[in-house]
């Protein structure tokens, strides 16, 4: 029998995924380029 070893890091529950800054950006895209029309209205 052989064995599998996986490189994913445990988690605990209070732990958030680890997040890149290209995945932050992408997130806060939308955001930053609303946030000018929200604040002139």
């Amino acid at each position: 029998m052989s064995t599998v070893a996986t490189t994913d890091p445990v988690l605990t529950p209070g732990q958030a995924t680890p997040i890149s800054l290209r995945g932050r950006l992408q997130d806060a895209l939308p955001k930053i380029v609303l946030a000018p029309s929200f604040v002139i209205t």
